[in-house]
């Protein structure tokens, strides 16, 4: 089985913001050549993809591609941030952001979720995808949970990598385990 993990395109955001679950639009699709290159992908079994619209509207134009109707599962999406979620980060408290940062994975945002809960969302999801070449359009720290199990990182610590906006990640299976096969920026 081969997954791709497809970030969607850059957003129309200030930079600075904090958005997650937040509802942003993508660059426009004319710009995407540019931004990620969806045409290198091999035939799809699947196409799998966050409710999010910066992330549907990929999976939309990967079905008209490849003639699979996209499945939403939320459990793609991105990090609940809860109260944060639209702030400047410069906006945050200081001591909350410290707070939340000092353990990331068992700590949340006021009203969000922790990595850990993302994690086991993720990793559940990943757990239930078909055999075959699926594409999966999330975000940075869902795929980033993925690398973190394929390459058996501590289960503490997502990798300290920026998945940037428009990158594929590519994991095989190899008998019983997943290998990162490769990455475009």
């Amino acid at each position: 089985m081969a997954l791709f993990l497809i970030r969607h395109p850059p957003i129309e955001v200030e930079s600075g913001v904090c958005y997650g679950r937040s509802e942003v639009e993508p660059i426009a699709e004319s710009e995407w050549p540019n931004r990620i290159e969806l045409g290198r992908l091999p035939a799809l079994d699947a196409i799998v993809s966050s409710p999010s619209r910066r992330c549907s509207v990929v999976a939309r134009w990967l079905s008209r591609r490849h003639g699979h109707e996209p499945r939403f599962d939320p459990s793609w999406r991105e990090l609940d941030f809860g109260a944060w979620e639209g702030r400047r980060w410069s906006n945050i408290p200081r001591e909350e952001s410290d707070h939340w940062l000092a353990d990331y994975w068992n700590r949340s945002p006021p009203g969000g979720e922790s990595y850990r809960v993302l994690s086991m969302r993720v990793l559940d999801a990943f757990e239930r995808l078909v055999s075959g070449t699926v594409a999966v359009v999330t975000h940075n720290g869902p795929i980033k949970a993925v690398i973190a199990h394929c390459t058996k990182q501590p289960r503490e610590r997502l990798p300290d990598v920026l998945v940037p906006p428009g990158a594929i990640v590519c994991v095989e299976r190899s008998g019983d385990t997943w290998e990162v096969r490769s990455w475009s920026p």
